[in-house]
């Protein structure tokens, strides 16, 4: 059966304030691309520059414009821009306040430049600024919150709101009571034990007793070589600890030398989000929300994780350490490496 094509319509805003473009583009697509861009500049600054997502529909390719040789990829159709202090990525990697706006993006892709011969700088996505920001992601985080360890108590969980449209807040000043959002994340106490997990709530009826509308639950294993070889599998469920009957979030294996130099030397990653085709179980609004945690998924685990292998110098000489995993313990992480030294 043909897929229904993107919708390009006027935007409207519906009960719960999102537009009806960003829905009707939801409505549409049941597994989603989610990479990180600026991959170039995040190799530069050592992973510090600020995140750039590209969310496109994994299921309808697009042609690249200027390619040297044809090329196709997902038709992007979001845009997100991180927005937080240099400092802040600098010192706390992966665990800094941020907002990150969700725009729509313009569906043909252009292909970047190469430099020295050889450092091609990624396709360029732009945002489409003839729309409205179509929601906004905020994520209270270090200083204010001890995010990383173990947590005992709420000061050390996960907390992420997501608003409708563009707000200009201070991560951390949203209060659950007053509303405003349309969906938020909470990480329980004790983050899940020995594997990772979030609640996700939506404000549909914020005078009922808020309950989670999904839960999810990743692996106690991840990264390293065995994030290289094998596909990380995150489930979505209605149950805590389920199957996976809402969809899940794929972090997807390595499968190119390139692709190994990425993960060598920068904090880029590749998802996948899918969902299952049917209306009655999940709507647009409930996928804006997946896809917010998702992206919330990578600044948890992945973006201050340690790649496959790295060197510390000593003063013996060095050692190479070759990471095998990481152990997702409490809220915390235990690497598994295997240290060779060289004098």
């Amino acid at each position: 059966m043909e897929k229904a094509p993107i919708v390009d319509s006027q935007p409207g805003k519906t009960s719960m304030g999102l537009d009806n473009l960003f829905l009707q583009k939801l409505e549409h697509i049941q597994n989603f691309s989610v990479r990180q861009a600026n991959v170039l500049a995040e190799a530069v600054t050592l992973g510090i520059w600020a995140n750039t997502y590209v969310i496109s529909d994994l299921d309808r390719p697009t042609p690249v414009l200027n390619a040297k040789k044809p090329t196709e990829v997902p038709t992007p159709v979001f845009l997100v821009r991180e927005e937080s202090n240099c400092c802040a990525r600098l010192c706390c990697p992966g665990n800094q306040s941020f907002l990150a706006k969700v725009f729509h993006a313009k569906m043909e892709p252009v292909a970047g430049k190469t430099h020295c011969g050889c450092c091609y700088e990624g396709h360029k996505y732009e945002p489409d600024l003839t729309q409205p920001v179509a929601m906004t992601l905020e994520r209270e985080g270090c200083c204010s919150r001890c995010l990383g360890c173990f947590v005992c108590c709420d000061m050390c969980a996960q907390h992420m709101y997501m608003h409708p449209g563009e707000v200009d807040v201070k991560p951390g000043t949203t209060v659950k009571e007053e509303g405003g959002y349309f969906a938020r994340t909470r990480q329980p106490i004790g983050a899940g034990g020995f594997h990772p997990q979030l609640e996700l709530y939506t404000n549909e009826t914020p005078e009922a007793k808020e309950t989670p509308f999904a839960y999810f639950d990743g692996p106690c294993l991840y990264g390293g070589w065995l994030g290289v070889c094998f596909d990380t599998i995150f489930r979505i469920s209605s149950e805590p600890k389920g199957s996976g009957d809402l969809g899940q979030i794929k972090k997807n294996r390595i499968k190119s030398f390139k692709e190994f130099c990425i993960a060598a030397l920068t904090d880029v990653d590749w998802f996948e989000v899918n969902l299952p085709d049917d209306h009655a179980k999940i709507g647009p609004e409930q996928k804006a929300a997946i896809l917010g945690t998702a992206l919330q998924l990578d600044y948890m685990l992945y973006e201050n994780d340690l790649p496959p292998c790295y060197v510390e110098p000593n003063d013996k000489g060095a050692i190479i350490y070759c990471v095998l995993c990481q152990m997702f313990c409490f809220g915390g992480r235990i690497p598994c490496e295997i240290c060779i030294p060289i004098e």
